[in-house]
């Protein structure tokens, strides 16, 4: 009898050992994540252009890939007509080094220059004064706030037809926009979602503001 309780406590031993390794490494493996960053390049009459950057953390502090795309999108329904890879990179870490390596797709030579003649597009700037000026985010949709009031700058129900995958605790981060001059008057606000953190998705996407809100 004392030999099976023996034989029992060694096994169960074994076994909660093992359980707790196995918590050790599930509490040290962060969850997957996805970011997604579109930078507006320019414009014209009938589209905008962005860089769309998705970074995929699959689940690891030691793999993770990036891909850039050129997209095309038309400002009538917001639909990407023209998406052209630029880059498509997965970066890799052994466990005991602090060395990464690097493994880049091959990827079609692009003429940027040329497209963007060819498409007529007017180059954009960010706008600094996004410093000096103050925006809120609400149930209601997305507002400038000034001294003596606010000034709604899309509903709510447009922001999130602009932004299907807006994530939590959106806010304005940035303004983009083209030469006043350039015949192109619509305007963009940067709106981050969700946290940087590691193991949590992120994005930072475009929202259009027609010109006359300017």
């Amino acid at each position: 009898m004392r030999t099976e309780r023996r034989a029992f406590h060694a096994v169960t031993g074994t076994l909660l050992a093992g359980l707790l390794v196995l918590a050790e490494i599930a509490m040290a493996t962060p969850d997957g994540a996805t970011w997604r960053r579109h930078t507006l390049l320019g414009q014209n009459a009938d589209y905008f252009f962005r860089y769309a950057t998705t970074s995929v953390q699959p689940g690891s502090y030691y793999d993770y890939s990036l891909s850039l795309r050129l997209e095309k999108v038309r400002k009538s329904d917001l639909r990407v007509v023209e998406s052209i890879l630029l880059r498509d990179v997965s970066y890799s870490q052994h466990p005991d080094s602090v060395r990464w390596s690097e493994t880049s797709a091959p990827v079609p030579p692009f003429d940027l220059p040329r497209y963007l003649k060819t498409n007529r597009v007017t180059m954009s700037f960010a706008d600094d004064l996004i410093h000096n000026r103050t925006f809120a985010i609400d149930s209601a949709g997305v507002w400038e706030v000034f001294e003596d009031g606010r000034e709604q700058l899309a509903t709510r129900k447009e922001l999130e037809r602009q932004i299907p995958a807006l994530g939590d605790d959106p806010r304005v981060v940035g303004i983009e926009e083209t030469a006043p001059r350039s015949g192109h008057d619509d305007w963009y606000l940067r709106i981050e979602s969700g946290s940087s953190a590691w193991d949590t998705d992120w994005s930072e996407d475009l929202l259009i503001v027609r010109g006359d809100l300017h």
